[in-house]
């Protein structure tokens, strides 16, 4: 059988996204610290991130930064060394 799809995870894969992903959730707790971000990432992200208190921001507030600020950065992602050679296999 020929492979017709190939999915790849962007996030920490194909674009190192540590520090955006960190400066989103800045923007929901003003407090956190880099250290604490990473535990995030000892696990499954959203159990953790479950843990936390509620975002200081409002869902419009929130949406606003999503729009304005993550998604348009996100597109603008520099990619791994050699991540285009490797999908191109």
């Amino acid at each position: 059988m020929a492979i017709k799809l190939i999915i790849f995870d962007f996030d920490g894969v194909i674009a190192d996204t540590w520090e955006h992903a960190y400066q989103m959730n800045v923007f929901d707790w003003p407090h956190l610290k880099p250290e604490e971000h990473r535990k995030f990432f000892n696990g499954n992200i959203f159990e953790e991130i479950a843990k936390m208190p509620p975002s200081s921001r409002t869902p419009n507030e929130k949406t606003k930064y999503l729009e304005e600020y993550y998604f348009p950065k996100k597109l603008e992602m520099q990619l791994f060394d050699g991540i285009v050679e490797v999908i191109k296999r």
